[in-house]
């Protein structure tokens, strides 16, 4: 049988707590009660602030997570606090076993992931595992700018269809997220595709002057199809200038 790795971190925590500090029938072993102790400080750094991590503590078998928000067991954790407890197992029985700098490579550390764990993950990696180097593959561009000090590449396609790297200068200025996607990840338009076609077509309309309707028209047309909120603060102080100009007026 082959087990989720969640069980196997569990049924090893259990053990770290059973056998660390020891009792009358079991003998205490120093280093599962470092492990014990050490990942928790490990997962203190890496787990939302907004939760409150306080502990871990075994009940009848099962491994609590004690928070300000209240007290669950880790197997009944979601999806993210999961991947994150995951991740963090493994970095920190290499990090144990090998204290030198080692490199650790993970693919798409966004997956499950809020975004607003997205943007905190890598930097927290760095602080709770300051000897290892990270190498990252991710698609979340609230990763990809996570870190001032990350050097990063971008796969671009030549015109006869072959792959090359590009290094992106991301430090001198604090990137969106929508401009991370435009320039890093090649997302042009971050619209839904079903806005965007809406827009195309109210847009050709509108230019092809088969049937003349005023800029408010327009406007209105979005506001209905609910574009309007998709469009800059500049679109009506541009839209008055076009009309200005088809009436004849400078401005």
């Amino acid at each position: 049988m082959v087990k989720p790795p969640s069980t196997l971190i569990k049924e090893a925590l259990v053990a770290a707590a059973t056998y660390g500090e020891g009792n009358s029938a079991v003998v205490g072993d120093p280093q599962a009660a470092a492990v014990w102790v050490g990942f928790q400080d490990i997962l203190r750094r890496l787990f939302p602030q907004s939760l409150g991590f306080k502990r871990l503590y075994v009940d009848q078998g099962e491994l609590i997570v004690d928070t300000q928000s209240g007290d669950f067991a880790l197997e009944g954790a979601s999806g993210g606090l999961s991947a994150i407890v995951t991740l963090s197992w493994q970095i920190y029985l290499h990090a144990v076993d090998y204290p030198e700098a080692f490199t650790v490579c993970f693919d798409e550390p966004e997956n499950h992931l809020h975004p607003s764990l997205q943007r905190t993950l890598v930097p927290d990696l760095l602080k709770a595992f300051p000897t290892v180097r990270f190498v990252v593959s991710t698609h979340s561009p609230f990763v990809v700018t996570s870190t001032r000090e990350a050097v990063v590449y971008a796969l671009r396609r030549t015109t006869e269809g072959s792959v090359f790297s590009q290094r992106i200068n991301l430090e001198d200025q604090a990137f969106t997220a929508d401009e991370v996607l435009n320039e890093v990840l090649g997302v042009e338009v971050t619209l839904p595709v079903w806005a965007e076609h809406d827009l195309e077509e109210i847009l050709t309309e509108f230019t092809s002057g088969q049937h003349p309707i005023s800029l408010e028209d327009l406007l209105s047309r979005l506001e209905s199809a609910g574009l309007k909120v998709s469009m800059p603060d500049v679109t009506d102080a541009v839209a008055t200038a076009i009309e200005s100009r088809q009436s004849g007026i400078d401005r």
